[in-house]
């Protein structure tokens, strides 16, 4: 079996009414200018599972036609990205509705709109290429053995199957970049997601460090900030009724992964609308202190109509350039290790969409 066989795989039959299928690449750039702080660019290709539903004003309805011709298949869905440039944040990089083709047999994806675009896999490596106003942009993430031999399979289920969420993930790849001539290196990371369920509020972050390792975390929650930009602007605190709960560290040195399911994280908003997480993780035998600040900020703002009253509710995914500063403790013999160089990206999501 292709490892890689799940990446290309399609089927609307699997999205459920109001389910979300999306193949996500971030790309963390070297900086000369600010080592602490790449450039990043994220892109995403989605379908929506919704008759209508805004993202930043584009209007974005789901087409169940799909043509079908051996390996290819030929559909509607959406592009988005945002690019950080080292200093400014370029929000609605892409947004557009277009026409998309996957192919299980050549390996790609491709879209064509305004802007083309397309990511595919061969020689041994995964491509991202861009062509907008002009512009060529291009990304070899490879493979790193040590920390991606595959796409690391998640399944989760709620409800006695009624909602769940599937993801295909591959965490840390090594980047090449070519930004319109500009000649660059950097590290990658990659998810296919397909979330059969009301987005929840969540928090995340996801970052690499110099030497191999990473650090990620996901909380997906209940609570008050599911009417943040809808009845009332209530602020995020710390989740009182969590969904899932995640923190690992991948300790490339010692190529050794730390899991934890006890987790709490808490938001604290800066002056100019950054977001600084405190995150305490615990299991058996460690303990994690952790602080990851952000310093950019891009946000998806999704309306849409609920049912048939006059009423529109708001969900919003931000995403945010961020670093991060790791303290793992172990708790039979008190040594410490520190993870200080981390580079990545936090989201906050609020807000209500059914």
């Amino acid at each position: 079996m292709d490892k890689f066989e799940q990446i290309w795989h399609l089927d609307f039959n699997e999205i459920k009414p109001g389910g979300w299928l999306w193949w996500f690449w971030l790309f963390f750039i070297n900086n000369p200018k600010n080592p602490l702080k790449p450039k990043q660019f994220m892109i995403l290709w989605s379908v929506k599972k919704d008759k209508l539903i805004y993202c930043n004003k584009l209007p974005i309805s789901f087409d169940k036609k799909m043509k079908i011709d051996g390996n290819s298949k030929k559909f509607k869905g959406t592009v988005a990205a945002w690019y950080f440039d080292g200093e400014k944040m370029h929000e609605n990089y892409l947004l557009e509705n277009c026409e998309m083709e996957i192919d299980s047999e050549k390996k790609y994806l491709k879209a064509r709109g305004k802007t083309n675009s397309c990511f595919k896999f061969e020689n041994d490596k995964f491509e991202v290429l861009i062509e907008k106003d002009g512009e060529k942009l291009k990304f070899n993430a490879m493979e790193i053995s040590e920390v991606c031999l595959d796409p690391e399979k998640k399944s989760s289920e709620f409800f006695g199957g009624l909602m769940s969420i599937h993801a295909n993930i591959m965490e840390y790849l090594k980047l090449d970049v070519d930004l319109n001539g500009e000649k660059l290196a950097g590290t990658a990371y990659f998810q296919k997601i397909l979330v059969n369920a009301p987005p929840p509020e969540w928090y995340w972050g996801f970052f690499h460090h110099k030497n191999g390792s990473f650090v990620t975390y996901f909380n997906t929650y209940l609570g008050r900030a599911i009417l943040k930009d809808n009845l009332m602007d209530t602020k995020l605190k710390t989740p009182t009724a969590p969904i899932t709960s995640d923190f690992i560290i991948y300790d490339a040195e010692k190529r050794e992964k730390y899991t934890f399911k006890k987790l709490k994280i808490t938001p604290k908003i800066k002056e100019d609308d950054n977001y600084i997480h405190e995150i305490i993780a615990e299991n058996r035998d460690y303990l994690v202190e952790a602080t990851a600040e952000t310093y950019a900020k891009t946000v998806w703002h999704f309306r849409k109509q609920l049912s048939f009253l006059p009423i529109q509710t708001n969900f919003m995914y931000n995403e945010y350039p961020a670093k991060i500063n790791v303290i793992l403790k172990n708790k039979n013999n008190g040594s410490t290790k520190t993870f200080s160089d981390g580079v990545g990206n936090v989201e906050n999501a609020w807000g209500l969409i059914i």
